[in-house]
């Protein structure tokens, strides 16, 4: 009987591959592999190359940003002293010290309040309670 094959030529013959077909396979295997590995050394220098960039700069961010918290830190204590100095004539320098000491204390204890709540809610994001399995 006559091969499928060689009677209609738009068929393909299932005949095993040729030594040329596997090397060929090999030869596209070694490719991507090179490939592969092309692509990931680009990768790591690019993010090499970046690591570097910024740590190059995070020395002047971290400067101007102490710098800007001194400011403030001095700014707020600024403040605080200015109220003691205004209330001081209404109700005397220590019941204005204690005005201020408290308000003070209360804003640190609303901001604190503030980022607890913040950070229980990236903890119950990020780190879900396990469900207990049922009993």
């Amino acid at each position: 009987m006559a091969d499928p094959a060689d009677d209609e030529p738009g068929l393909v013959s299932a005949a095993p591959a040729d030594d040329e077909d596997t090397g060929s396979l090999v030869a596209r295997v070694k490719d991507l592999a090179d490939d592969t590995r092309t692509a990931i050394e680009a990768e790591l220098a690019w993010q090499s190359a970046r690591a570097g960039y910024l740590g190059s700069h995070a020395g002047g961010v971290a400067g101007w940003s102490a710098l800007a918290l001194l400011c403030v830190f001095i700014a707020l204590l600024s403040l605080a002293f200015g109220a003691i100095l205004a209330l001081a004539p209404l109700i005397g320098a220590v019941l204005a010290t204690l005005v201020v000491v408290v308000f003070l204390l209360a804003i640190a204890g609303i901001a604190a309040l503030v980022a607890r709540g913040r950070i229980l809610r990236i903890k119950a994001t990020a780190f879900p309670a396990k469900a207990s399995p049922a009993p």
